[in-house]
């Protein structure tokens, strides 16, 4: 009797206790989970989930999306994480900072993997991804510094299309573990082979895009062709043979045979000269019969001759002699002339400024740097660039060192003669074009009889203007 009044007292002790809403009659009681207790579960959207906080499994069951983790709360103990299949995502940071967190089983319902669902779970070192996900998160594995394996249920072509997001270099740095393609589906490919590469027959996987089986087709090699090629001529460049392929745009470019230029005899005095009157020598090639002449100046009389180059059948003989007498040069020594020797810019203006008597400049700035006070062709280039004879190589350059070409010689005679106009208009010159500068003075001078050219087709604008020829152009500009 004592016993039951005993446990009637503590019946009703416990129940002044609890409050009114509790002992309604039908009411459910809701407790707030008890940290202490091993098991603690709940409920996520439409999902459940339940924490064995002793053996740190979490289980995720249910069907539709994971909205948020209300597990989280207890992230320290979570070890293992099992998630249900109908589990479609891998939430945003569903478990993100489970640092203990080893183990991870997702379902084949689960389509994504979203933004930093395991940011910092730095003991995940393996993990399972099945074929359904198409798409992981920026960050999803960030901090995941111990994942060394992840294992995929698809194949690793099918793999490459998911869409990872950026920060996820620990999952992109792990091992991946692909399944194996069953080559399930396939087509066939084929490459013509070419003269230079080699074609196939092959079967190709579609899924995975391996090649199941080949046949390699040999390269062909080139078809060559014989194109003739071209003999040179005096005047012409020829081709040596080439040759082409009939399958392919290969071809073997021909060489260039340089034209190989008169061959010319030694010539004939079809007019003697006179003491007045220049006389004619004729040369005829010896390959292709073309001739040319060279004009024998008139011997001349009672002029000192001091050059032992200059010989009386010399065609400048007459030239060097009416130069030398005239002080419009002195040679290059007291004994010789240099009649074969390059005429430069300098010597040029020099030889024409004395021809003309020494005029003196009237300008005192010099726009050259190349030339100084100093120089003997000093007063000779202010003198020409104040009259319009030579403009320099550019604005502050003469070049008085530099090489004067023939063009530079007729175009300097052109313009100290003050350009005059010429009657006839006739270009015998395949080398000199209506566009060149100097194309009205070679016109001019050929008419002057100042030049003849190189032969009666060229003139050689580009040629270097020897000494022996710029005092013969000089004496003839003086001697009309």
């Amino acid at each position: 009797m004592k016993r039951i009044l005993s446990i009637l007292l503590a019946l009703a002790l416990l129940c002044t206790l609890l409050p009114a809403a509790v002992l309604t009659a039908g009411a459910d009681i809701i407790l707030p989970p008890d940290p202490f207790d091993d098991i603690v579960s709940g409920v996520s959207g439409t999902l459940k989930w339940e924490l064995n906080k002793t053996s740190g499994v979490l289980t995720v069951s249910g069907a539709g999306e994971m909205s948020d983790a209300p597990w989280l709360a207890y992230s320290g103990s979570i070890r293992t994480v099992v998630i249900g299949d109908g589990v479609t995502n891998i939430g945003y940071g569903a478990f993100q900072l489970c640092t203990r967190l080893t183990g991870v089983t997702i379902p084949d319902s689960v389509t994504s993997i979203d933004k930093n669902a395991f940011a910092g779970c730095n003991a995940l070192k393996e993990i399972t991804i099945p074929e359904s996900v198409t798409a992981i998160g920026s960050g999803a594995f960030a901090g995941c510094t111990a994942l060394a394996d992840v294992y995929y249920g698809g194949i690793e072509a099918k793999w490459d299309k998911i869409a990872i997001g950026d920060s996820n270099d620990c999952l992109t740095a792990a091992e991946l573990h692909c399944a194996p393609c069953p080559h399930a589906n396939s087509h066939s490919e084929h490459k013509n082979a070419t003269c230079t590469e080699s074609g196939y027959d092959r079967t190709v996987c579609d899924d995975c895009g391996e090649i199941l089986s080949e046949k390699v087709l040999p390269a062909l090699g080139h078809d060559l062709i014989t194109d003739s090629g071209k003999p040179a001529t005096c005047t012409e460049d020829g081709l040596t043979e080439a040759r082409h392929c009939s399958r392919c745009d290969y071809v073997i470019e021909p060489h260039v045979i340089p034209a190989l230029g008169h061959d010319w005899d030694e010539g004939k005095i079809t007019t003697p000269a006179t003491a007045t009157a220049n006389g004619v020598k004729t040369f005829t090639c010896k390959r292709c019969g073309e001739t040319k002449t060279e004009v024998i100046p008139a011997t001349g009389g009672g002029l000192k001759n001091p050059f032992v180059d200059v010989k009386k059948t010399d065609y400048f003989y007459d030239a060097v002699l009416w130069a030398y007498n005239n002080g419009v040069t002195t040679g290059t020594d007291a004994t010789h002339f240099g009649p074969a020797a390059t005429c430069t810019r300098g010597q040029i203006v020099t030889f024409l400024w004395r021809a003309l008597g020494e005029p003196a400049p009237t300008i005192t700035k010099n726009p050259f740097v190349d030339v100084k006070v100093s120089d003997y062709y000093y007063k000779a280039v202010l003198w020409a660039y104040e009259n319009g004879v030579t403009t320099g190589t550019d604005s502050t350059h003469f070049a008085p060192g530099a090489y004067c070409k023939r063009e530079h010689a007729v175009a300097f005679l052109y313009r100290a003669a003050g350009k005059p106009e010429y009657t006839n208009k006739t270009n015998p010159f395949s080398d000199v074009t209506s566009s060149a500068y100097y194309y009205d003075a070679v016109l001019w001078a050929v008419e002057k009889n100042i030049t003849k050219g190189m032969d009666a087709t060229h003139f050689g604008p580009s040629s270097a203007c020897q000494r022996s020829q710029i005092v013969t152009f000089l004496y003839r500009f003086m001697n009309p």
